[in-house]
């Protein structure tokens, strides 16, 4: 019954800390959302960048697929 009652209690304390989080507002989460999906966005566009780059160099130098 040790381990049964330790379940039990780990879940409602779990419960009862999730009550005292500050969950955040729905413009909260619209802004944040926006935030990652730009800046997902422009590292996107970085590693395209770097990527070309770095292929037109290796073909300038001989090393690229043709």
């Amino acid at each position: 019954m040790g381990k049964l009652t330790s379940a039990v209690n780990f879940f409602r304390e779990s419960w009862a800390e999730l009550g005292r989080v500050k969950w955040p507002t729905r413009k909260e989460i619209v802004s944040y959302t926006i935030v990652v999906l730009i800046t997902c966005v422009i590292m996107a566009a970085l590693t395209f960048g770097v990527d070309i780059g770095i292929a037109r160099l290796l073909k300038l130098i001989g090393l690229g697929v043709q």
